[in-house]
C-alpha cells in the first residue's frame, strides 16, 4: 500500500472512530434521559414529594408533588431553609442530627412532623440519603416523602379508643371489687353462724335445715363468683387449685339444694354417684362444684315436668390418672340445632322470652365450660327442642396418695396450738366481729377488737400481740394505711394477716406490698382462719437463721432466683415455700392436660409455668416455652412439642425434691 493509500485509510478510520464515538454520546445520554423519566414518572404516579437540601439546609430543588403536599411553589421554596419553613423548633432540632448524619454518608426512615403553609400539622414518611455528586462527594441530602396524615389520626385514634377501653376495663374491675366487697361481707357473717349452728347440739330436722342454710350460702356465693370469673377468665387469671377431696361427698353437697326445690316441682332429681369408696381424688373441689351448680341448675329450671338425671362415672387410667365423667340429662325444653353453635357464649340465651320467664345471666355453661377446659376435660352438650337436654362432662383427675383423713391434723389440735395468743382483730362489721370472736374463743386466745385501723393503731402501741386480723376496708383509717403505718412508723414486725371480701387477685398484690404477711377471703372457713394463725404464730417459729443450701442430683440454675432474693434468708424461705405449695399442683395439671392431649389446658398450664421455671433455671428441650406455645398453635399435638413438654414435668418434679431438700 502507497503512502497516500495509507494515509485515506486513517482518515476514513478517524471519521468512522467519531461517527462512532458521537452515536455513543448520544445513547448514554438518551439511557440518562430515559431512566430519569422513568424516575419522575414513579415519583408523580405516587405522590410524592422529592426534595434536595444543601449542607447548611438550604433547599435546592422540589418536584410538583412536594409543593402540593407543603402548600408552597418551588419559588417560594428553593433556596429558603426548609427547617424555618416546615418546622417547629423541636422538629428543627432532630432535623439538625439527621442532616448532619448525612454528611458522613448516612441513610435513613423517619415520621417527620411539619406545619403546610396552612400552618395545619402534617405527618410525612421519609426516606432520606446522602446527595452525591459525579466525582463521589457528598453535596448535601436527598429526601423522598409520603404524607401519612390519614394514617397517623387514625393511629390517634386507635390509641384513644384503646386507653378508653383499658379505662372501662378498669373501672369494670373496680366495679366487681367492690361489689364483691359489699356483698361479701354480709355474707361471710351468714356463712360463719350458719358453720358455727351446724357445730352445735341439733335435731334432725333442725340439721337438715342448716344444712340448706349452708348450702343455700354457698350458692349465692357462687353466684357471686361467677360475675368475677368472667372478669378473670377474660383476662386469663382464673386459678384452678389442687387439693385433696372426697368426690362424691363434693357432688352431694353441691346437689343437695336442688333436692329441696324438686320436691316443690313436678320434677324428680335422680342421682347416681360412682363407686369411690378408698379413694381421696386431687383437684378442685370447688371449681368441680362450680361446674355441677351451673348445669344441674340450667337443668332443673328449664325442665318444668320429667326428671333430672345426674349420673357419674369413675375411669381408672395408667398409673395414679382417673377419668371423672358426669353426665347431666333432663326432659326440658331443649334447644334448636341452631343454638347449640353458640350455646358457650357468655351472656346468650335462645331467645328474649328465656330470661323473662326463666331469668339468669347466660354466664354459666360460658363459665363451666372454661373451667372444665382449663382442667383439661370436655363438655359437650345434645339437645332437641321440645325433648330435653344432655350434657357430657369428662375430667381428667389424680388419686391422692394420701392415707386416710386421720392423717390430717385435727380441727381440736390446731385450736389448742393457739392458746393464749393475744390477738388483735380489726373489723368494723358488727357480724363480722361476732364470728371471729366465736371462732377465737373456740381456740383459747385473748381477743381485743378494734373497729377500724385508727383504733388498732391505738392500741398496738399500749399493748403486745402476737397476731393481728386486719379487715382491709374500713372507715377513718383503713387496713392497708393501718398496716404501713405499723411497718413504717412504728418499725414493728408483727404478723398481720389481711380479711377482705375482695376476692380479686391484684388486691392480694396490694396487701402484701403493704406489708401483710397472708391474706384470708371473705366468707373464709373456720379452719382456714385457724390454720393461718397457726402458720404465723410466732412462739412456734424456730429462732435459728434458716441455712440453705440448694444440692441435688440434678443441680438447679438458682442465679435468677437468687437475683430477686438477694441475701434475706427469710424471703428465700418464703419464695421456696410458694414453690413447694404452688408448682407440684400445676406439674399435675400440666401432666394431666397432656395425657388428655388437650391443647387449650396445654397452653394455658404452660402459661402459668413459664416464669417460674425459667426463674429457677427449668427450661424444656428441644424447644423453648416460646416454642412449644408456637407449636401448639399448629393441628394436634406434635411429638416435638410432647417431648419438650415431658422434659418440663420431668425437670419441674427434679426441681421439686431439691427445694424440697434445701429446707429440710
Amino acid at each position: 500500500m502507497t503512502q497516500e493509500e495509507e494515509l485515506k485509510y486513517l482518515r476514513e478510520r478517524v471519521v468512522e472512530l467519531e461517527r462512532s464515538e458521537h452515536t455513543v454520546a448520544n445513547s448514554a445520554e438518551e439511557l440518562i434521559f430515559n431512566r430519569e423519566a422513568k424516575f419522575k414518572g414513579i415519583i408523580d404516579n405516587f405522590h410524592l414529594g422529592l426534595l434536595e437540601v444543601s449542607p447548611e439546609g438550604k433547599i435546592l430543588r422540589a418536584n410538583d408533588s412536594f409543593c402540593e403536599m407543603s402548600g408552597f411553589s418551588c419559588e417560594e421554596l428553593e433556596g429558603k431553609d426548609g427547617g424555618d419553613i416546615l418546622l417547629d423548633s423541636e422538629e428543627k432540632e432532630r432535623m439538625k442530627v439527621r442532616n448532619a448524619s448525612r454528611i458522613v454518608g448516612e441513610e435513613d426512615v423517619y415520621e417527620l412532623r411539619v406545619l403546610n403553609k396552612n400552618k395545619e400539622n402534617r405527618y410525612w414518611l421519609v426516606s432520606a440519603a446522602p446527595l452525591l455528586g459525579d466525582d463521589g462527594k457528598v453535596y448535601g441530602s436527598i429526601g423522598i416523602h409520603w404524607d401519612i396524615t390519614e394514617m397517623k389520626q387514625l393511629e390517634f385514634e386507635l390509641k384513644g379508643a384503646r386507653h378508653k377501653a383499658e379505662e372501662s376495663s378498669k373501672a369494670k374491675a373496680m366495679f366487681l371489687a367492690n361489689m364483691s366487697h359489699e356483698i361479701r361481707t354480709p355474707l361471710n357473717g351468714i356463712v360463719g353462724m350458719a358453720e358455727q349452728l351446724a357445730q352445735s347440739q341439733l335435731d334432725a330436722d333442725q340439721r337438715y335445715f342448716v344444712d340448706i342454710m349452708c348450702s343455700a350460702s354457698s350458692t349465692l356465693l357462687s353466684i357471686i363468683n361467677d360475675v368475677l370469673d368472667i372478669s378473670k377468665i377474660e383476662s386469663g387469671k382464673l386459678s384452678i387449685e389442687t387439693t385433696p377431696f372426697n368426690l362424691n361427698e363434693t357432688i352431694r353437697r353441691t346437689l343437695s339444694i336442688f333436692g329441696e326445690k324438686a320436691k316443690q316441682t313436678n320434677v324428680s332429681l335422680d342421682i347416681e354417684l360412682m363407686d369411690d369408696r378408698g379413694i381421696v381424688h386431687l383437684g378442685d373441689p370447688h371449681r368441680l362444684s362450680q361446674v355441677l351448680f351451673n348445669i344441674v341448675g340450667n337443668a332443673m329450671k328449664f325442665t318444668q315436668a320429667g326428671y333430672v338425671r345426674v349420673t357419674s362415672h369413675l375411669a381408672r387410667g395408667e398409673n395414679d390418672i382417673c377419668f371423672v365423667s358426669f353426665s347431666i340429662e333432663d326432659t326440658g325444653v331443649g334447644m334448636d340445632l341452631a343454638y347449640l353453635t353458640k350455646v358457650f357464649e357468655a351472656f346468650t340465651q335462645e331467645d328474649a322470652s328465656i330470661t323473662r320467664k326463666f331469668g339468669g345471666s347466660g354466664l354459666g355453661l360460658s363459665i363451666a365450660r372454661s373451667i372444665v377446659h382449663i382442667m383439661g376435660g370436655t363438655i359437650e352438650i345434645e339437645s332437641e327442642k321440645g325433648k330435653g337436654t344432655r350434657v357430657n362432662i369428662r375430667i381428667p383427675m389424680r388419686i391422692s396418695n394420701e392415707k386416710t383423713k386421720q392423717e390430717i391434723v385435727e380441727m381440736t389440735d390446731l385450736q389448742k396450738s393457739l392458746k393464749g395468743l393475744r390477738i388483735l382483730a380489726v373489723e368494723d362489721n358488727e357480724l363480722n366481729r361476732m364470728v371471729l370472736q366465736v371462732i377465737l374463743k373456740k381456740c383459747e386466745v385473748v381477743v381485743t377488737i378494734a373497729q377500724n385501723g385508727q383504733e388498732a393503731i391505738n392500741l398496738i402501741q399500749d399493748q403486745d400481740f402476737d397476731l393481728v386480723l386486719m379487715d382491709v376496708q374500713m372507715p377513718i383509717v383503713d387496713g392497708l394505711e393501718a398496716t404501713k403505718y405499723i411497718r413504717e412508723e412504728l418499725k414493728l414486725t408483727i404478723p398481720i394477716i389481711g380479711l377482705s371480701a375482695n376476692a380479686m387477685r391484684e388486691e392480694v398484690e396490694i396487701c402484701k406490698q403493704a406489708g401483710m404477711n397472708d391474706y384470708l377471703v371473705k366468707p373464709y372457713s373456720e379452719r382456714a382462719l385457724v390454720e393461718v394463725m397457726k402458720r404465723w404464730n410466732t412462739d412456734e417459729k424456730t429462732a435459728a437463721p434458716l441455712q440453705v443450701e440448694f444440692t441435688s442430683e440434678k443441680e438447679l440454675d438458682l442465679s435468677m432466683l437468687k437475683q430477686y432474693v438477694g441475701k434475706d434468708i427469710h424471703v428465700l424461705k418464703d419464695v421456696v415455700s410458694g414453690y413447694l405449695t404452688h408448682l407440684p399442683p400445676q406439674l399435675d395439671r400440666l401432666e394431666l392436660a397432656l395425657v388428655g392431649a388437650d391443647i387449650l389446658a396445654l397452653r394455658h398450664e404452660l402459661h402459668q409455668l413459664k416464669a417460674s421455671m425459667e426463674i429457677i433455671g427449668v427450661r424444656p428441650d428441644g424447644l423453648s416455652f416460646a416454642g412449644i406455645s408456637n407449636e401448639l398453635k399448629k393441628d394436634g399435638l406434635s411429638d416435638l412439642a410432647k417431648s419438650a413438654i415431658n422434659s418440663v414435668i420431668t425437670k419441674g418434679k427434679d426441681a421439686i425434691i431439691s427445694l424440697r431438700k434445701a429446707v429440710e
